[in-house]
């Protein structure tokens, strides 16, 4: 299954991400879709985005609703949610962390020197139209979706079309 990636910047417009999420979202067996916070380079930081990621996250679920609704789509269930925090050096090969070689660093710890431990996190958020359960078995934490709420009409509607169902068949 391919994933999509997206990078929330802090100097990225928000707009952007979102009408591009939406449109991924209106192709039909859409793939998922992740938001990271994950720089270009190791040496920004990725914290200060985080806040941004929720947000652009939030609206792309609240305005998916919304567009189920315009389009009076049968589907009445929202996004799943996937979140995931990591740390780059982790997700990194065990022979190289940062500069020095994971022998070096290991000798450093060892010798009593104060090394200088460093450690980048990030964050993780995958939307998807269905559930993905390998996500939540490699320890991400799953959020349902919303649910859109039918008016009085349109559920007497439903009723409707459920008793003229069985009589067709």
């Amino acid at each position: 299954m391919a994933i999509t990636e997206i990078r929330i910047t802090q100097h990225g417009k928000m707009k952007d991400w979102v009408g591009n999420a939406l449109k991924h979202f209106e192709t039909p067996n859409a793939p998922p879709l992740t938001f990271h916070t994950l720089s270009a380079t190791p040496s920004q930081l990725c914290t200060n985005t985080t806040p941004r990621l929720i947000s652009v996250v939030e609206i792309i679920k609240r305005e998916y609703l919304s567009a189920l609704k315009a389009k009076q789509s049968p589907r009445l269930e929202g996004l799943h949610q996937y979140n995931q925090v990591c740390i780059l050096e982790e997700t990194l090969t065990a022979s190289t962390v940062g500069d020095k070689p994971r022998n070096e660093q290991l000798v450093d710890a060892l010798s009593g020197s104060n090394p200088k431990h460093v450690q980048t996190p990030y964050m993780r958020i995958t939307l998807s139209v269905n559930e993905i359960p390998q996500l939540k078995d490699n320890g991400a934490t799953y959020q349902p979706p919303l649910r859109r709420k039918l008016t009085k009409s349109a559920k007497s509607r439903v009723r409707k079309r459920k008793v003229k169902e069985p009589k067709a068949a």
